[in-house]
């Protein structure tokens, strides 16, 4: 079988490349390609969330190039009539059983062409979720919510409940059912299979991969990785006293602050640095903290403006794969890398 950039045809097995690997769809009409499930770039869900659908071929490109299958000799003599392969494709709308390896789109477009579950890129997609170096950030406004019922481990649970205030209460509630979502989502770990618990410093670790939580007025984040990371959030709105400047910045970093005129600037100034700081912090998993001697240009932090139940934060991470995090928004259904 070979691809080429060419009009598809009725009952055409079509693909498109997404990131390194390619998702499969069978083409009846513009308006109706059937696939099985949307691009990974496109929404968010979990494998038994996600079903054989019909969308039409924007929705199926996601911005990429569509590629129709050229079929060898063979392959046409082997190949269900076009009727035949659409009809196959429309019976299995809303069936769902999505796995990556074994019951991905490709084998559903081989099983509705040929009559076999077949995939050519399994190794490849053994080869990807093997080798990516996964640092990934998940933002949510508060509340959020998951449906894995209580926190786990108690622990976890316990120290929540002795908390006083009703606002950081529910911002630690929140966090803890981000993060149950976004190892899930990322790495495939249930709460009791990260093992969650605290070191010596009172800060939440995994046996199983690296952690960072914040949460500040209205939203909180996470970052799961393979590697150490650290993350920290302001809202953009928040006026912070730049008297604050005399205590956290360096020497370097206070000369290009006095430099500022404007307020404004002084403002997203501060906010950057500040949060460039902890996010570095976080990642060395310590308890002694001094921002006034460390400096915030490390290239391997990186800091965003991010937006989530329609308020601006700026967002830091440090990681040691600055240039491949990928930013979840799970309550808006969305990701952009």
């Amino acid at each position: 079988m070979k691809w080429s950039l060419r009009e598809p045809r009725y009952g055409d097995m079509i693909r498109v490349k997404v990131r390194d690997l390619y998702h499969y769809g069978i083409y009846a009409s513009d308006e109706e390609i059937i696939e099985f499930g949307p691009p990974p770039t496109s929404v968010i869900r979990k494998d038994d969330e996600i079903e054989v659908c019909v969308t039409d071929w924007q929705g199926f490109l996601a911005g990429g190039f569509m590629e129709c299958a050229d079929l060898s000799i063979k392959e046409r003599f082997d190949r269900k009539k076009p009727d035949d392969t659409v009809a196959a494709a429309r019976a299995r709308i809303g069936e769902r059983g999505y796995n990556i390896l074994h019951n991905n789109c490709e084998h559903f477009a081989n099983e509705c062409m040929f009559g076999k579950k077949e995939s050519s890129q399994e190794d490849s997609v053994r080869s990807f979720f093997r080798n990516m170096p996964i640092a990934d950030v998940y933002v949510a406004p508060i509340p959020y919510r998951t449906g894995e019922g209580n926190i786990k481990p108690a622990s976890r649970q316990v120290q929540i409940e002795d908390v006083a205030n009703p606002d950081v209460k529910e911002s630690m509630i929140s966090d803890w059912n981000l993060l149950t979502y976004a190892i899930d989502r990322s790495l495939g770990l249930t709460q009791e299979k990260a093992n969650f618990r605290r070191d010596g410093n009172g800060i939440w670790v995994s046996d199983k991969c690296y952690v960072s939580l914040t949460h500040c007025k209205g939203a909180v984040a996470v970052c799961v990785s393979k590697a150490p990371c650290g993350i920290d959030m302001e809202p953009q709105d928040r006026d912070i006293n730049v008297s604050i400047e005399r205590r956290i910045l360096t020497d370097k970093e206070r000369n290009a602050f006095e430099e500022l005129t404007d307020e404004e600037s002084r403002q997203a100034f501060l906010k950057k640095i500040w949060t460039r700081k902890e996010s570095i912090f976080k990642s060395t998993y310590t308890a002694s903290f001094r921002p006034e001697e460390t400096e915030s240009d490390a290239d391997t932090c990186v800091t965003n403006t991010v937006e989530t139940g329609g308020q601006k934060y700026m967002l830091s991470v440090n990681t040691t794969t600055p240039k491949k995090l990928r930013y979840y928004f799970p309550a808006e259904g969305k990701v952009i890398e």
